[in-house]
Protein backbone atom coordinates (compact mmCIF):
# COMPACT_ATOMS: atom_id res chain seq x y z
CA UNK A 1 0.00 0.00 0.00
CA UNK A 2 2.99 2.22 0.66
CA UNK A 3 4.14 1.80 -2.95
CA UNK A 4 0.90 2.69 -4.59
CA UNK A 5 0.67 6.04 -1.94
CA UNK A 6 4.33 7.16 -3.00
CA UNK A 7 3.15 6.22 -7.14
CA UNK A 8 0.18 8.41 -6.59
CA UNK A 9 2.02 11.04 -5.21
CA UNK A 10 5.22 11.12 -7.47
CA UNK A 11 2.37 11.05 -10.28
CA UNK A 12 -0.04 14.29 -8.73
CA UNK A 13 3.75 16.12 -8.39
CA UNK A 14 4.84 15.05 -12.19
CA UNK A 15 1.67 16.26 -13.16
CA UNK A 16 1.63 19.78 -11.66
CA UNK A 17 -0.66 18.89 -8.91
CA UNK A 18 -0.36 19.55 -5.46
CA UNK A 19 -0.55 17.57 -2.09
CA UNK A 20 -1.52 18.53 1.38
CA UNK A 21 1.59 19.98 3.38
CA UNK A 22 0.71 18.03 7.23
CA UNK A 23 4.57 17.90 8.47
CA UNK A 24 8.25 18.27 7.00
CA UNK A 25 11.16 16.34 7.51
CA UNK A 26 13.79 18.94 7.90
CA UNK A 27 13.39 22.42 9.58
CA UNK A 28 15.12 24.93 11.14
CA UNK A 29 18.52 24.78 13.03
CA UNK A 30 18.09 24.46 16.71
CA UNK A 31 15.42 22.14 16.21
CA UNK A 32 12.58 25.13 17.06
CA UNK A 33 9.74 24.95 14.96
CA UNK A 34 9.29 27.14 11.72
CA UNK A 35 7.12 30.14 12.77
CA UNK A 36 3.96 30.56 10.51
CA UNK A 37 4.26 32.18 6.96
CA UNK A 38 2.48 36.06 7.54
CA UNK A 39 2.69 38.48 4.64
CA UNK A 40 3.63 41.58 5.30
CA UNK A 41 4.92 40.12 8.69
CA UNK A 42 7.26 37.81 7.75
CA UNK A 43 7.65 37.39 4.53
CA UNK A 44 6.67 39.24 0.98
CA UNK A 45 6.25 37.30 -2.05
CA UNK A 46 7.51 39.20 -5.56
CA UNK A 47 6.02 38.39 -8.57
CA UNK A 48 7.64 39.21 -12.26
CA UNK A 49 5.96 38.48 -15.07
CA UNK A 50 7.51 38.77 -18.79
CA UNK A 51 5.70 40.00 -21.42
CA UNK A 52 7.17 40.30 -25.30
CA UNK A 53 5.67 40.51 -28.52
CA UNK A 54 5.87 39.18 -32.08
CA UNK A 55 8.54 41.63 -32.24
CA UNK A 56 10.66 40.27 -29.59
CA UNK A 57 10.32 43.53 -28.06
CA UNK A 58 10.19 43.44 -23.85
CA UNK A 59 7.96 45.42 -22.37
CA UNK A 60 9.35 48.00 -19.42
CA UNK A 61 7.65 50.13 -16.56
CA UNK A 62 9.87 53.33 -15.33
CA UNK A 63 9.01 53.84 -11.97
CA UNK A 64 8.59 57.76 -10.90
CA UNK A 65 11.24 57.28 -8.65
CA UNK A 66 14.31 56.37 -10.40
CA UNK A 67 16.79 53.62 -9.16
CA UNK A 68 15.16 53.22 -6.19
CA UNK A 69 12.09 50.93 -4.82
CA UNK A 70 8.75 52.97 -3.53
CA UNK A 71 7.91 52.80 0.22
CA UNK A 72 4.85 52.05 1.28
CA UNK A 73 3.81 55.75 1.32
CA UNK A 74 4.76 56.30 -2.12
CA UNK A 75 2.50 53.32 -3.23
CA UNK A 76 0.17 55.57 -4.91
CA UNK A 77 2.19 57.18 -7.07
CA UNK A 78 2.00 56.49 -10.80
CA UNK A 79 5.09 55.11 -12.90
CA UNK A 80 6.24 57.49 -15.33
CA UNK A 81 5.42 55.77 -18.37
CA UNK A 82 5.53 51.78 -19.75
CA UNK A 83 6.50 51.25 -23.31
CA UNK A 84 8.24 48.16 -25.73
CA UNK A 85 11.81 48.32 -25.75
CA UNK A 86 13.62 45.51 -27.98
CA UNK A 87 15.15 42.96 -26.11
CA UNK A 88 18.70 43.06 -27.59
CA UNK A 89 18.78 46.64 -26.70
CA UNK A 90 17.28 47.16 -23.48
CA UNK A 91 16.63 51.41 -22.48
CA UNK A 92 19.17 51.97 -20.19
CA UNK A 93 20.02 52.64 -17.11
CA UNK A 94 18.02 49.70 -15.64
CA UNK A 95 16.79 49.64 -12.27
CA UNK A 96 18.70 46.54 -11.93
CA UNK A 97 20.31 43.81 -13.70
CA UNK A 98 19.47 40.56 -12.27
CA UNK A 99 15.88 40.24 -14.87
CA UNK A 100 18.09 40.21 -17.90
CA UNK A 101 18.50 36.59 -17.36
CA UNK A 102 14.47 36.07 -17.19
CA UNK A 103 14.42 37.83 -19.56
CA UNK A 104 16.66 35.43 -21.73
CA UNK A 105 14.62 32.26 -20.56
CA UNK A 106 11.66 33.77 -21.72
CA UNK A 107 12.80 34.15 -25.52
CA UNK A 108 14.06 30.66 -25.61
CA UNK A 109 10.68 29.28 -23.98
CA UNK A 110 8.80 31.15 -26.44
CA UNK A 111 11.01 29.82 -29.11
CA UNK A 112 10.97 26.13 -28.09
CA UNK A 113 8.72 25.23 -24.85
CA UNK A 114 11.19 22.78 -23.06
CA UNK A 115 8.46 22.29 -19.96
CA UNK A 116 4.32 21.98 -19.70
CA UNK A 117 2.07 24.97 -18.50
CA UNK A 118 2.11 25.51 -14.63
CA UNK A 119 -0.06 26.91 -12.54
CA UNK A 120 -0.51 27.14 -9.01
CA UNK A 121 -2.08 24.77 -7.07
CA UNK A 122 -4.84 26.30 -4.77
CA UNK A 123 -3.86 23.93 -1.34
CA UNK A 124 -3.33 25.50 2.42
CA UNK A 125 0.51 25.83 3.51
CA UNK A 126 1.56 27.35 6.96
CA UNK A 127 5.22 27.51 5.86
CA UNK A 128 7.67 28.21 3.00
CA UNK A 129 9.22 24.84 2.18
CA UNK A 130 9.87 22.56 -0.92
CA UNK A 131 8.88 18.89 -1.50
CA UNK A 132 11.84 16.93 -2.62
CA UNK A 133 11.92 14.88 -5.47
CA UNK A 134 15.88 13.61 -5.19
CA UNK A 135 16.25 11.18 -7.72
CA UNK A 136 18.90 8.75 -8.42
CA UNK A 137 19.20 6.99 -11.85
CA UNK A 138 21.21 3.20 -11.71
CA UNK A 139 21.93 1.30 -14.70
CA UNK A 140 18.41 -0.08 -15.32
CA UNK A 141 16.57 0.67 -12.27
CA UNK A 142 15.61 4.55 -11.10
CA UNK A 143 15.16 5.60 -7.32
CA UNK A 144 13.26 8.41 -5.21
CA UNK A 145 14.51 9.50 -2.00
CA UNK A 146 11.60 9.47 0.44
CA UNK A 147 10.94 10.11 4.43
CA UNK A 148 10.15 7.44 6.33
CA UNK A 149 8.68 8.81 9.87
CA UNK A 150 4.91 8.56 9.63
CA UNK A 151 3.48 6.86 6.14
CA UNK A 152 6.21 7.21 3.58
CA UNK A 153 6.16 10.31 1.65
CA UNK A 154 7.99 12.46 -0.93
CA UNK A 155 10.10 14.37 1.67
CA UNK A 156 9.74 18.17 2.97
CA UNK A 157 12.38 20.65 4.13
CA UNK A 158 11.07 24.12 5.22
CA UNK A 159 12.88 27.05 4.46
CA UNK A 160 14.28 29.20 7.36
CA UNK A 161 14.03 32.96 8.02
CA UNK A 162 17.52 33.31 9.36
CA UNK A 163 19.42 36.34 7.28
CA UNK A 164 22.18 33.63 6.07
CA UNK A 165 19.79 31.53 4.93
CA UNK A 166 17.82 33.72 3.27
CA UNK A 167 21.02 34.96 1.52
CA UNK A 168 21.93 31.60 0.23
CA UNK A 169 18.31 30.56 -1.36
CA UNK A 170 16.20 28.23 -1.65
CA UNK A 171 19.04 25.95 -2.48
CA UNK A 172 19.98 25.50 1.55
CA UNK A 173 17.14 23.95 2.83
CA UNK A 174 17.27 21.31 -0.46
CA UNK A 175 21.25 20.53 0.64
CA UNK A 176 20.00 21.15 4.71
CA UNK A 177 17.86 17.59 4.08
CA UNK A 178 19.92 15.66 1.90
CA UNK A 179 23.19 16.93 4.47
CA UNK A 180 21.22 14.93 7.10
CA UNK A 181 20.78 11.24 5.16
CA UNK A 182 23.53 11.18 2.67
CA UNK A 183 27.22 11.86 2.64
CA UNK A 184 27.68 14.40 0.41
CA UNK A 185 31.40 14.90 -0.32
CA UNK A 186 31.14 11.83 -2.43
CA UNK A 187 28.28 12.80 -4.60
CA UNK A 188 26.81 15.24 -7.15
CA UNK A 189 24.18 16.90 -6.12
CA UNK A 190 22.05 19.17 -8.85
CA UNK A 191 19.02 20.49 -8.56
CA UNK A 192 17.31 21.01 -11.78
CA UNK A 193 14.32 22.99 -11.19
CA UNK A 194 10.76 23.61 -10.12
CA UNK A 195 7.65 21.17 -11.22
CA UNK A 196 4.96 22.95 -9.33
CA UNK A 197 3.88 24.60 -6.46
CA UNK A 198 0.89 25.07 -4.17
CA UNK A 199 -0.34 28.47 -2.38
CA UNK A 200 -3.95 29.11 -0.68
CA UNK A 201 -3.50 33.07 -0.18
CA UNK A 202 -6.66 32.92 2.20
CA UNK A 203 -7.88 31.91 5.69
CA UNK A 204 -3.79 32.57 7.08
CA UNK A 205 -2.50 30.09 4.77
CA UNK A 206 0.61 32.27 3.72
CA UNK A 207 2.81 29.61 3.17
CA UNK A 208 3.88 28.12 -0.31
CA UNK A 209 5.28 25.03 -1.37
CA UNK A 210 7.50 24.10 -4.15
CA UNK A 211 8.10 20.67 -5.80
CA UNK A 212 11.50 20.74 -6.29
CA UNK A 213 13.33 17.60 -8.67
CA UNK A 214 16.99 17.51 -7.71
CA UNK A 215 19.06 14.87 -9.34
CA UNK A 216 22.00 12.58 -7.02
CA UNK A 217 24.68 10.84 -8.47
CA UNK A 218 27.94 9.83 -7.55
CA UNK A 219 31.07 11.70 -8.43
CA UNK A 220 32.55 8.97 -10.86
CA UNK A 221 30.39 10.31 -13.81
CA UNK A 222 32.04 7.05 -15.63
CA UNK A 223 31.21 4.41 -13.48
CA UNK A 224 27.34 3.65 -13.40
CA UNK A 225 26.09 2.04 -10.26
CA UNK A 226 22.99 0.23 -9.89
CA UNK A 227 22.58 0.72 -6.50
CA UNK A 228 21.61 4.39 -5.09
CA UNK A 229 24.20 5.73 -2.23
CA UNK A 230 23.34 4.83 1.81
CA UNK A 231 21.07 6.49 3.82
CA UNK A 232 22.18 7.56 7.35
CA UNK A 233 19.40 7.27 9.66
CA UNK A 234 16.19 5.66 9.94
CA UNK A 235 14.05 8.95 8.75
CA UNK A 236 14.76 8.20 4.88
CA UNK A 237 14.82 5.57 2.40
CA UNK A 238 15.30 5.06 -1.17
CA UNK A 239 12.14 3.80 -2.90
CA UNK A 240 12.49 2.22 -6.05
CA UNK A 241 10.06 3.15 -8.82
CA UNK A 242 8.53 0.56 -10.56
CA UNK A 243 6.16 2.33 -12.56
CA UNK A 244 7.11 2.13 -15.92
CA UNK A 245 5.50 5.45 -17.36
CA UNK A 246 6.89 7.06 -14.22
CA UNK A 247 10.43 6.28 -14.61
CA UNK A 248 9.87 7.36 -18.47
CA UNK A 249 8.44 10.45 -17.38
CA UNK A 250 11.31 11.46 -14.45
CA UNK A 251 13.99 10.40 -17.02
CA UNK A 252 12.89 12.75 -19.65
CA UNK A 253 11.96 15.36 -17.29
CA UNK A 254 16.26 14.67 -15.98
CA UNK A 255 17.50 14.44 -19.67
CA UNK A 256 15.70 17.59 -21.22
CA UNK A 257 15.49 20.00 -17.70
CA UNK A 258 11.99 20.33 -18.63
CA UNK A 259 11.27 22.16 -15.44
CA UNK A 260 11.05 25.95 -14.36
CA UNK A 261 14.96 26.72 -13.60
CA UNK A 262 15.55 27.27 -10.34
CA UNK A 263 18.15 30.13 -9.89
CA UNK A 264 18.87 30.40 -6.53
Amino acid sequence: MASEDLTRALAAVLGGRGLQVQNWDSGPAGGKPPPPARLRANVSYVVLAVFLNEKDEVLLIQEAKRGILKTSKEADAESLQAGWFPRTSLATPLRAHDTVHLLELAAQYLQQAWHPPLLPQELPCSVVCQRLIAVFIGVQTLWVLVGTVGTPHLPVTVCDFTPAEQRGGLKVAVLRLLQECLTLHTLTVEPKGVLGLQHLGRDGSDGICLDVLVAVAFHSAGVRAEEPPKVRGENYAWWKVADEDLQSQLRQRLRDCSVVPLNR
